[in-house]
């Protein structure tokens, strides 16, 4: 090999090794429940959708109105008053249990007690990774889609604001449609026939909700 080769060969090298790694696409849609019954609800809210939006590796793309709903109560010494709960879609190239801990890490920032965490608590803030994607994740720390989204209706209202179509991806329903079956299972719904559709159908009553833990 010639020295002119040699040359040609080590500038090839380096240009290689130059080269930037690459960026994984934010190609994940994603959908997080946000909900504060302690404090000042509606500023825990607001931060904590500061915080998504500067979410590394991630870019949020809606947030939903608040909805208050009565807290589930757990006991009669539950303290805490009605939830206002929201619902965010954001696309990251996090992975699942990356965004789980950012999340975390978000709500002990934004002052969740570390008693808050059992289910039923009353909590400061409460963020829960509804839906990554098609995928279902299971571990001892996550499970995803979310095991009980498709029964709240404090998860389910607010997400149908922003983002009716997105599919859950086990059950192969909507949001909005898994909104329409939870709502007829609370009474809130009654069956309409095919032609009366169009017009809407009956409204909506005030549902019980709040913790999605």
């Amino acid at each position: 090999m010639s020295a002119g080769q040699r040359s040609d060969r080590l500038l090839r090298m380096s240009r290689r090794r130059a080269k930037p790694p690459a960026v994984k696409p934010l190609s994940t849609e994603v959908a997080i429940a946000i909900g504060s019954n302690l404090g000042d609800r509606a500023g825990n809210i607001a931060q904590a959708v500061r915080e998504l939006a500067n979410l590394d590796r991630s870019l949020l793309i809606d947030v939903s109105p608040t909805m208050e709903f009565e807290a589930v109560r757990t006991g009669p010494s539950e303290p805490g008053g009605a939830y206002l709960n929201a619902a965010a879609v954001l696309r990251t190239s996090l992975t699942p249990v990356q965004l789980l801990r950012r999340l975390q890490r978000i709500q002990k920032e934004l002052g969740r007690e570390p008693g808050s965490w059992g289910k039923g608590a009353a909590r400061t803030l409460d963020l829960d990774l509804l839906i990554y994607g098609n995928k279902r994740v299971r571990t001892p720390s996550l499970e995803v889609p979310h095991p009980r989204m498709h029964e709240r209706l404090f998860v389910l209202k607010p997400l149908v604001r922003i983002a009716p179509k997105m599919m859950h991806p086990v059950k192969k329903l909507s949001v909005e449609e898994l909104l329409v079956l939870a709502m007829y299972r609370a009474g809130e719904l009654q069956y309409v026939p095919s032609d009366e559709r169009a017009t809407g159908g009956p409204g909506a009553g005030r549902a019980e909700g709040g913790q999605a833990s």
